[in-house]
């Protein structure tokens, strides 16, 4: 759509004029293809975008699944004493929950009689749950400097690649051995490290600042999906001629699919992409700084970041959010059924249901964060981030204090609380998108460090102080996290800012000019 010259555009906000880089200052390309999808290319971006996400995620769950599938009933009994080591926990907790009367119904007596597929001990199965956060601390340290070089587009599609191939891979490995199964676990959370950090990218080079709360919370609907996803297309594969490998060579195929589309058709800016009209460029360049484009700030200034109050504060949140939503994530269906004895079936219901509210709740406050302009971007950073971590720390105190012990209060506490949490992408995150604009993918690979931590310390802190599961001992840790969420909040709003930093307009003599100059070729 072509904007009315004399009508106000609904794209520019009030206030003084600001810096509009221009299209030779952009390097626009100059072959511009005729097909401009309405002026509507960065929506086909962000969905094909979505998609990658979901598909690398998804990888990274298969097996808290299909593990159901590989060994016999005994097994899959002890997964509630390994899920304690993984983020991905909640995950086989519920399947366990849900399907438990599903796999004594579909094997027969007979079947049932045979030794298991494949035999892991209690200690195996954490370790293969708990290899994604390790290949994601090893995916995450060399991410901000080969994107800084190379491009998202590249980068991406290798980290994407090494994902889905394995995913094809790991039947072969899971019958070779258990380190060979291991090692495609690790490789699947190296590719996991790039989801955040490709995010960012993405958000600040297609999306237009005065819509960059949409972008933010579509993309990061890749857990959502990947999670609903992933749960019934695998029991599925269980109960078929395919067996659990199926889900694997499906997903292989999706990702490697998904990732050859992804390098035809995407581009590291909207400036390079021949299907990008002028129309639409400016609508996604108005208001930001031709200095984000320049060849010259390609290196990140990792001390002025990593020094920086406001990105400092953003991580200290992070520390509090990523704390509180795993403790749900992880010991959510846990705490219900052991803790409360709530009934393993309403336990299951229970323990998804927040996770598809979370998506509903991402695809609302996206927008309304973006359109809601009668306060400042910055106040409304800072009142989605307290809505959100306040909430969820007051319901996590809730649960501890349980001052109304019934079911139904403990899931409605559990419910708010996870939905709540997922209010916060914009809120912090945004905060982080906005003032990092161009190195945007260093803040959040710091903050991809920071939930993998929390996802391998944990379950150290839970098993220390509440080592038997007990009622008694689940408040402690109830009421030391709903402080840290709220302490941690208290932080970023205090230190809050949107607006880009110093930083992000200051030169840097070190980057490779050249090198910048052939990938603006592509």
């Amino acid at each position: 759509m072509i904007l009315d010259p004399n009508k106000p555009d609904p794209f520019v906000q009030s206030g003084p004029e600001p810096s509009i880089a221009s299209q030779d200052e952009l390097g626009y390309c100059k072959q511009q293809s005729s097909i401009t999808f309405g002026n509507s290319t960065r929506y086909y971006i962000f969905v094909l975008s979505l998609y990658c996400l979901a598909v690398i995620f998804a990888n990274s769950l298969a097996l808290n699944f299909t593990i159901i599938c590989m060994t016999n009933e005994k097994n899959v009994s002890s997964l509630s004493a390994s899920s304690a080591a993984t983020n991905e926990s909640k995950v086989i907790e519920i399947v366990e929950i849900i399907d438990h009367h599903l796999i004594a119904s579909n094997i027969s007596t007979n079947e049932a009689e045979e030794p298991p597929e494949y035999s892991y001990t209690s200690k195996e199965q954490g370790w293969l749950f708990s290899a994604v956060a390790v290949g994601s601390f090893i995916g995450a340290i060399p991410l901000p400097f080969l994107t800084s070089f190379f491009g998202t587009r590249i980068i991406f599609t290798i980290y994407g690649t090494l994902s889905g191939l394995s995913m094809l891979l790991t039947p072969t490995a899971a019958s070779v051995g258990y380190a060979a199964l291991f090692l495609m676990r690790v490789f699947q959370g190296i590719a996991v490290a790039s989801l955040l950090p490709t995010s960012g990218s993405i958000v600040h080079e297609w999306a237009a600042v005065a819509e960059s709360g949409f972008a933010v919370a579509f993309l990061s609907c890749h857990q959502q999906l990947g999670q609903i996803f992933t749960m019934p297309i695998a029991g599925l594969f269980c109960e078929t001629s395919f067996g659990w490998q199926g889900i694997y060579y499906l997903l292989g195929l999706m990702t490697l699919s998904g990732f050859g589309m992804f390098f035809i058709f995407f581009r590291d800016t909207a400036r390079h992409h021949v299907n990008v009209s002028h129309d639409e460029l400016e609508r996604i360049t108005y208001d930001k700084d031709c200095d984000d484009y320049s060849s010259e700030h390609r290196k990140p200034p990792y001390l002025k970041i990593f020094t920086d109050k406001s990105i400092i504060g953003v991580w200290i949140a992070s520390i509090g959010g990523h704390t509180g939503f795993q403790l749900f994530s992880q010991y959510g269906p846990t705490y219900l059924n052991k803790v409360l004895e709530m009934d393993i079936q309403k336990t299951g219901f229970t323990a998804a249901l927040p996770f598809i509210g979370a998506l509903a709740v991402k695809l609302i406050s996206g927008p309304l964060s973006d359109h809601l302009t009668i306060i400042s971007q910055k106040k409304r950073c800072i009142l989605f981030a307290s809505i959100s971590q306040f909430l969820m720390a007051f319901c996590i105190f809730a649960l501890g204090w349980m001052p109304i012990k019934t079911e139904l209060f403990a899931k409605f506490a559990y419910t708010i609380a996870i939905m709540a949490s997922s209010l916060n992408v914009v809120g912090v995150v945004k905060s982080a998108q906005l003032q990092s604009r161009q190195h945007a993918h260093v803040t959040m690979t710091v903050i991809a460090f920071i939930n993998s931590a929390i996802v391998l310390l944990l379950p150290i802190f839970v098993s220390t102080l509440s080592p038997n599961n007990s009622a008694d001992e689940w408040p402690k840790i109830f009421f030391i996290i709903a402080i840290l969420v709220t302490l941690t909040t208290i932080v970023f709003n205090v230190t809050c800012e949107t607006d880009p930093r110093p930083w992000t307009h200051q030169s840097n003599s070190n980057t490779n000019n050249s090198h910048d100059r052939e990938r603006q070729k592509n």
